[in-house]
């Protein structure tokens, strides 16, 4: 009860940052399943679907058309770049593919975003999971930031920051890497009300 009369305190008396750092712990909470050595946030099993690992699949998997591009396009394709730049190559073409398609001209593949710079670094679980976990930990304190700018008081602002990082339209759209834009999409509504009040 003291540690909770203590937290309650520490909340009260710095409001603000005790939100940002709630906002960007708890994905780490929801997501740290995935987080554990050997385990990925990745639907892999929908390559079950197709052949030819349908041959090999271990029970029926659980047909999710949505998460067939993850599995089958984002992923890979994370997994991809990250093996070519280790090599030292950058990776301008993809030759698995059709025949072939080009790979770095392709805004979808994200390869100038810092989060995929990450996953260059990581060993494959973790590059296919921490991106995702990040842009959720970035979103809710970035809304709260927005909120705050907007003059809305803590507790309101903690609710919608919280209500934003957890959205269906985010979560839903999480592994693909146009997401990373809707994480950005506070910040820029903030900078934007802010270079107003300057303007009055």
């Amino acid at each position: 009860m003291r540690l909770i009369g203590r937290f309650v305190e520490i909340g009260r008396a710095r409001p603000d940052r005790t939100a940002v750092v709630i906002l960007a712990l708890v994905p780490f909470l929801l997501f740290s399943p995935a987080l554990l050595p050997g385990r990925a946030l990745t639907p892999v099993d929908q390559l079950f679907l197709v052949a030819p690992w349908s041959a090999i699949a271990p029970d029926t998997p659980r047909a999710n058309p949505a998460l067939a591009d993850v599995a089958q396009v984002f992923h890979p394709w994370t997994l991809y770049t990250a093996r070519e730049i280790r090599s030292g190559h950058l990776p301008l073409w993809n030759p698995y593919a059709y025949t072939g398609v080009p790979f770095l001209s392709n805004p979808q593949t994200a390869l100038f975003s810092p989060l995929t710079w990450l996953t260059w670094l990581l060993p494959p679980t973790l590059a296919l999971t921490l991106p995702q976990v990040l842009k959720v930990a970035v979103a809710g304190p970035a809304m709260y930031w927005f909120l705050r700018t907007l003059a809305i008081s803590p507790l309101p602002a903690f609710i919608g920051g919280a209500g934003f990082m957890l959205s269906t339209t985010l979560i839903a759209w999480l592994p693909w890497t146009y997401s990373t834009t809707m994480v950005f999409l506070p910040i820029l509504f903030g900078l934007v009300e802010r270079l107003a009040e300057r303007v009055d």
